[in-house]
C-alpha cells in the first residue's frame, strides 16, 4: 500500500479508511496491501472531507473514517456512532 502521508498545503485535509475487521482500506474500500494502492484521499478543505466520510459511513457502517491536517494532527474521527 501507497501509505506515505501527502504534502498538503493551507486548509487541505487528508481522508483515511479503516475497515474494524480487517484494516486500513484504499479509495476504492479494498483491504490495502498492495504498494499501488492508495490510502490517503486528499480534500480541500475539512467540509468536504467529513462529507466525504459521513457518505463512506452511511453506506458501510463497518468503517472508521480519519480527518488530517497538513501537520499529521487528527481533526476529526469519524464511525457509525459519530456520524450524522
Amino acid at each position: 500500500m501507497n501509505d506515505s502521508f501527502p504534502i498538503l498545503t493551507d486548509n487541505q485535509v487528508v481522508l483515511s479508511r479503516t475497515d474494524v475487521n480487517t484494516g486500513i482500506l484504499d479509495e476504492e474500500l479494498i483491504y490495502a496491501i498492495s504498494p499501488s494502492q492508495v490510502v490517503f484521499t486528499i480534500y480541500p478543505n475539512l467540509i468536504i472531507a467529513e462529507d466525504a466520510a459521513k457518505l463512506i459511513i452511511s453506506n458501510r457502517p463497518d468503517i472508521e473514517c480519519y480527518i488530517h491536517n497538513k501537520d499529521r494532527v487528527l481533526l476529526r474521527f469519524i464511525d457509525n456512532s459519530t456520524s450524522e
